[in-house]
């Protein structure tokens, strides 16, 4: 069996690369594997490098993991959005985003 990466016979449950979106998206739309269980994977890559890499100004895990519990319900229901659906996202904090700060990197945006 093919893992998430497309690698035969290799399970990837590292905390290292989540793998490739393409793959990705084709487990969750094969139900082999859940939009929260591949968010949980990245979150944990997060916590893993964050305090070297210094990447994230906000982190909503919280809306991340209720996010993916609803896609996965649609994908249950067999309503796939799209090949993305289910595939986390960041947005750098120079993109307006509602209930987000956008901080552009700016001290004088803080807060």
């Amino acid at each position: 069996m093919d893992d998430a990466n497309g690698q035969e016979g290799r399970v990837a449950h590292t905390v290292g690369d989540a793998g490739r979106v393409r793959a990705l998206g084709e487990a969750i739309a094969r139900r082999r594997l859940t939009a929260r269980a591949l968010v949980e994977r990245c979150l944990e890559r997060i916590a893993a490098v964050e305090p070297e890499v210094r990447a994230w100004v906000s982190l909503d895990a919280a809306g991340a993991l209720a996010e993916a519990d609803r896609l996965d319900r649609e994908a249950e229901a067999g309503v796939l959005r799209s090949a993305l659906h289910g595939i986390p996202v960041a947005v750098k904090d120079v993109i307006d985003v509602a209930g987000r700060p956008t901080r552009a990197g700016s001290r004088s945006r803080e807060g």
